[in-house]
């Protein structure tokens, strides 16, 4: 064991975790509201027979660069995976497999993938891990969750890790989610729908572990991060909380901030979830509205007589049924029941995918006419924000895979570095192999108009990495940031 990387993670994380045939057969046709969960986050693709590959570099230049642009390579046959199939993709390019190791994913030069062992605590040998996270900082503090509902934490030294189901207010219950708003401190919920906060301090080895009574009994659904530090709760009633920033003075993330809920046009809604990013946060109700919570964006974090106010967003969404949001910091995107798209906000490198470099308050439709999306139904889709990227990726009920929007480091995975306005498709296989081979800047790979042959994916995060179909695909995170030695 080798490598722990830290990633930047950016924003909101929110870790969905989904069984495989529910991924397969969550399609925007047939699914409710809210069955199609935020499970892509910008920089990794996931399918379903464990194979994982990656077109981006983890660290990627500003404008772009010299470098060939990538076409998706795989990384199973890695020395370091040994041909193991991928259960779980995480923030950061790390995989899993189904024994519970973890490994750090990147791209050379050449376009040759770089996979090394992160070490592990003993403890958790064996262990199918459901959620992965590790940061720079004092600490280095990575955390990490098993699919069995227990929750790991440590620093540099792995052989100090803690089991946080020990202590407090978790001692003895099984833990659903995990949260962090930072590497040190987070939120967790329990299996049994209870809300507990947990926080790390340099005197301790051991968090603070105290449940969140702010509900007034009510079991909470889920819990969602947005904004970077803005965690949001939702009750098992569909009632949507958010932990914002008050007037009070006092030193602590937890003590300066309350639970308040977001009422309004919602009263009388069922909130299914919450996708946000920096100072923009969307709701999603069961009956298929998307409700835009800001009034202020300038102020998103903090409870002001007006600062919050639910507003049903309009336009070409009006009387369609919704059934999916993703939110970057500049765009949005809403996956209607027919899996058609609809985008807004900043344009100005093509990421609404409307054919041109317009910006729009209003939502317009993804341009399907004469592109590789024509006669597809969508349903995914994630956006990246980044420095160098502004982007969306898009995939399919019959797992192919497209993406639109800036293109300076071959985010788009075309094998080209030409940015676009309209959906191209991501060429997986396209060299009718396991792995695919580096075009250079400006050229194409392109075996026909949709007509290439490659295995089905089941999920997908933009700019960098897929899973493809068989037996173990279970979920996609998010994959921004940068990785290092220790």
């Amino acid at each position: 064991m080798r490598t722990v990387g830290n990633p930047l993670i950016l924003a909101a994380a929110a870790f969905v975790m989904a069984p495989m045939l529910s991924v397969v057969a969550a399609t925007a046709s047939s699914a409710e509201p809210g069955a199609i969960e935020p499970q892509i986050r910008p920089g990794l693709v996931l399918a379903s027979d464990g194979q994982v590959y990656r077109w981006l570099p983890q660290v990627t230049t500003v404008g772009g660069s010299d470098e060939p642009s990538c076409l998706p390579v795989a990384i199973n046959n890695a020395q370091a995976l040994g041909g193991r199939a991928i259960t779980q993709l995480f923030d950061g390019g790390y995989v899993a497999t189904s024994d519970g190791e973890v490994f750090s994913t990147d791209l050379d030069s050449s376009c040759s993938p770089r996979v090394e062992a992160v070490d592990m605590p003993e403890v958790m040998a064996g262990k199918e891990i459901s959620h992965f996270r590790t940061e720079d900082g004092v600490t280095g503090r990575s955390n990490a969750l098993t699919a069995d509902g227990l929750f790991y934490s440590w620093t540099y030294l792995v052989s100090d890790a803690v089991l946080v189901n020990d202590l407090g207010a978790l001692k003895g219950k099984k833990i659903g989610r995990i949260e962090e708003v930072y590497d040190d401190l987070g939120l967790a919920l329990t299996t049994d729908g209870e809300l507990v906060r947990w926080q790390f301090s340099l005197e301790s080895t051991s968090p603070d572990v105290e449940a969140v009574d702010a509900f007034a009994g009510a079991k909470i659904e889920r819990i969602d991060m947005g904004g970077g530090d803005q965690p949001y709760a939702i009750t098992s009633d569909g009632r949507l909380f958010a932990l914002v920033q008050t007037d009070d003075p006092k030193a602590g993330y937890f003590e300066s901030r309350v639970w308040k809920e977001i009422s309004g046009a919602l009263d009388g809604k069922k909130v299914v979830s919450v996708s946000a990013a920096e100072a923009a946060a969307y709701a999603l109700t069961s009956d298929g509205m998307v409700f835009d919570l800001h009034a202020d964006p300038a102020q998103p974090h903090y409870w002001e007589d007006g600062a919050w106010i639910p507003t049903a967003v309009g336009g070409a969404l009006e009387g369609r049924r919704i059934v999916g949001v993703e939110v970057s910091g500049g765009s949005r995107y809403a996956i209607a029941a027919d899996g058609t798209v609809y985008a807004w906000g900043l344009n100005e490198f093509g990421q609404l995918g409307d054919g041109t470099r317009t910006d729009s308050d209003t939502p317009v439709a993804v341009k399907t006419e004469g592109t590789p999306l024509s006669g597809k139904k969508v349903v995914r889709v994630v956006a990246a924000d980044g420095q160098s990227d502004a982007n969306a990726y898009a995939l399919a009920s019959d797992g192919s895979a497209y993406a639109w929007g800036s293109n300076g480091n071959g985010e788009l995975g075309d094998g080209t570095k030409q940015s676009s306005s309209v959906p191209v498709q991501v060429k997986i296989g396209a060299d009718g192999s396991d792995s695919a081979s580096p075009a250079g800047d400006g050229s194409s790979a392109s075996t026909g108009d949709g007509g290439l042959s490659f295995p089905v994916i089941v999920a997908i995060v933009g700019g960098g990495v897929a899973v493809l179909a068989g037996a173990a695909c279970v979920v996609v995170l998010r994959l921004r940031g940068r990785a290092r030695r220790r």
